[in-house]
This record gives structure tokens, sequence and C-alpha cells, in this order.
């Protein structure tokens, strides 16, 4: 940490004189400025949410809504030459000091309220079950205003750890960090994932990175074959499952040779009946903000929104896929990730989404978007149905170029409905019916 330019972020919240009931709201985008900002803001004791200021436009509507008046720092503007004389230590409490807009893949927005206390017992619950060090640097690879993105800021402080910084992150400059022999974990999307997986193989090499411990892949599935390619390529890849809400991760995998996601320390888990995940333990958050008010929680136990399978015994998970997701065609439930799997496995398209639109016969019928310039051929749908059966097997497929995603590259299922249904040319799409 630079603690010179921090010391001048604190001294310039000093001048605001700002109200600490009032919440400030940080415009960043993934910049040095940025982090020493988080961290002035972590030390300050202020209520403080982070936007991407790339989105202000659209996005700021949302902060006004949920936390009614706020003052906004950019945090690229410029600052007086002044900073406070010694770093105040860190004040661990409960109450809600940070907020951060969930993803929305699903359509809707919410304004998680995170408390020092939830970002402690989370970064020392991944110390634990990663086996972390005092001398672990992790690569700030992951938007700030996304949970993922800030949890490697946040350990970093509360753990006293280094982090590995470049902003204008390429796929060669990625790679080069990997291979630099100073990063000891690197947190990565599957889509990323899968980019570095293609350079290596064209470039016919595996990873040479002998340091590097653990390369954490979450924010979207990763299909179980993408995982072990990547292991057999050098990469230490380990599932991992986690929420906003959750400060983070919840459930990693521990070890390449040992599959499955583990429960972190501290955190319960339980089935609701109808097989919704439910989560508590100190790093589960305990409400939101929503017109300018908190709105506390009425249960410890959250619903996560996901399907899950338990094993109480190994205190492991299987995640099955958003319970929003879920399609019901003529009365039968269809899991879309079940539907996604097999179609990867038997075209090597890894971007793709099945997704379920109103239909007068089946209720939902079942649509599959694949990210392909050209249609594949109608035998590889004739095996697909083979697999999936009648039923479960998309009604029609369509390809397009591009299939939208959030910034975390996340494939936004609510984006790919909208635009399903909006596209005037349903026609160029391939029916099964």
């Amino acid at each position: 940490m630079n603690e010179r330019e921090v010391r001048r972020r604190l001294a310039d919240l000093e001048r605001l004189g700002h109200s600490p009931e009032k919440f400030i709201c940080l415009l960043a985008n993934r910049s040095l400025s940025a982090i020493y900002w988080i961290f002035a803001l972590l030390l300050a004791n202020k209520k403080f949410a982070i936007a991407h200021a790339a989105n202000w436009q659209q996005d700021e509507k949302y902060f006004q809504s949920a936390l009614g008046k706020f003052h906004a720092i950019d945090a690229e503007a410029a600052l007086p030459d002044v900073s406070c004389e010694a770093l105040p230590a860190i004040d661990i409490s409960p109450e809600p000091r940070l907020v951060l807009f969930s993803s929305g893949t699903t359509g809707q927005r919410r304004a998680i309220a995170i408390s020092l206390e939830n970002l402690k017992a989370s970064a020392h619950a991944h110390e634990n079950h990663l086996r972390q060090r005092r001398d672990d640097v992790w690569l700030a690879s992951l938007p700030f205003h996304h949970i993922g993105g800030l949890s490697v800021l946040s350990r970093a402080l509360l753990l006293e750890q280094d982090i590995a910084f470049e902003k204008d992150l390429s796929l060669e400059s990625l790679l080069n960090w990997m291979e630099s022999g100073r990063l000891t974990g690197i947190s990565l999307v599957p889509t990323l994932l899968y980019r570095i997986i293609a350079s290596l193989k064209q470039a016919t090499r595996t990873l040479e990175a002998p340091r590097l411990r653990h390369a954490l892949i979450g924010g979207d599935h990763a299909a179980k074959e993408l995982l072990l390619e990547a292991q057999n390529l050098g990469i230490p890849a380990l599932a991992t499952y986690g929420l906003t809400e959750a400060s983070s991760q919840l459930a990693t995998q521990q070890e390449l040779a040992r599959p499955g996601l583990f429960l972190l320390p501290k955190t319960e888990a339980r089935l609701a009946g109808d097989g919704e995940l439910e989560i508590r333990g100190p790093s589960v958050v305990l409400g939101e903000y929503e017109n300018g008010k908190y709105l506390a929680r009425p249960s410890d136990w959250l619903p996560t929104g996901d399907l899950a399978e338990l094993h109480p015994d190994a205190n492991s998970l299987v995640m099955l896929g958003r319970k929003k997701e879920l399609v019901v065609s003529g009365g039968v439930k269809i899991i879309p990730r079940e539907v996604e799997e097999i179609f990867s496995r038997l075209t090597r398209i890894e971007s793709c989404a099945f997704i379920g639109v109103p239909d007068s016969e089946w209720g939902e019928k079942g649509i599959l978007v694949y990210e392909s310039p050209q249609a594949l051929p109608k035998e590889i749908f004739h095996e697909l149905k083979l697999q999936l059966g009648p039923i479960k097997n998309p009604k029609s497929f369509m390809h397009w170029d591009e299939i939208p995603r959030n910034q975390l590259g996340k494939i936004s299922r609510a984006d790919v409905r909208r635009r399903y249904l909006s596209t005037a040319d349903i026609r160029s799409s391939f029916s099964e019916s």
C-alpha cells in the first residue's frame, strides 16, 4: 500500500466535512487511484458505495433510488497536495458501511449493505480455507464495484497482504503476471479462463507459474471439463461460488485433486423445500438499502436464489443454477445448466444460454442461443435431442455473433431473453418442433 496516497485521500475526506450519515458514492474504474480511495474509505469510518464510473450516466438512477442523497467523488479527480499525519486503525463494526449492487443478471439489481465485520469474517474464512500466508500476493484483476474485485482489496487491507495491479490488463499481460513468479493467487471468470486456455493451446505450451497456487474461477458456472483442461495446462483452477450478500465466496474447491465446492469456515447451509440454497454465517449480510432506508432481513438465513444439492457429511455443495432461470416446459422442470453443458460438450462452444419464453402449448418453451458467426450443422441438434430427450431438448436454436454479458463477462440471461423476444427476424432461428 502506498500510505502517502491513502493519507492524501483521508485528508480530502476531512476537508469535505462529510456527514457520517450521508453516503459517499465513489465513481471508480479499475485504477490505482480507485484502490487508494477504497482503502481510505474503509479506514475513515465512512458509509460509501462504489459505482462503475464508465456506466455512471446509466447507473446513477439506481443509486439515487436506493441511497437517497449522497456525495459523489470521482476517483480520478485531482487532489490537493495535503495528507493526514498517520493512517487510522480500521474500525471493525457490525454497522453497514459499504453498498455494492448485485449484478442484476436475472433482471433485478439490489443495493446490498455490507459491514466491515462481514468483510473481516470473509477475509479470515478465505485465509483458513485456502491456507493463505502473509506473503501471498493476489492480482487485483476484477472490477472494484463487484464483490469479487472489492474483496481482493479488503482482504489485502485486513490480512496485511500485498496486491499486484495493472490498469489495462490484456490477455498477454495477464499471462505474464501469472508466470511472473510474484503472484500466488488470482480471480478469474470462466470466459477469461477459456481465453487463457485457448491462448496456451494455440502456442502449444503449458503455463509456467510455480508460485501460483490458486486461480479462483467464479462469477458464473465453470464446467468440469473447462477446469480439468485448465489444470492439465498447469493452471491451478479452483471453482468457487459466492454472492455479494455473502461478502464474496462462500464455498470453494480446496485442492485440484479434490473436486467439489466446500463451505468456508463458519458458513452454514440448508435447502428449502424447493431445493433453494439458504445460508447464514458471519460473512452473510443482514440487509439492503431501498428508497434511502436500510431494510434489515427478517431472518438470519439468506435465500440465495440458487438451486443446489447439499452433502452435509462432506460440508459440500453442487450448484444447479438460478431458481429464477428454471424453465418449466410441458410440466417438466428443466435446469438450463444441464442443457448448456451437454451442448458445450457436443460443440465445444462455451458461450451459450438456454432460456424459457412464453408458449401457448408448452407454458414455456426452451430456446438455446449460442455464440457463433454461422449456424451449426443440423446433425448436432439431432444428437443433442438424443441425449436430452424430446421434452428437455430446446424447441428452437439461434446463433448470435455476441451474447449479452455484464461487466464481469457473465452471460446476462435477462438481456438474452429481452433481445430474443424483440428480435424481428425470429425466422432465422432453427426449429426442432
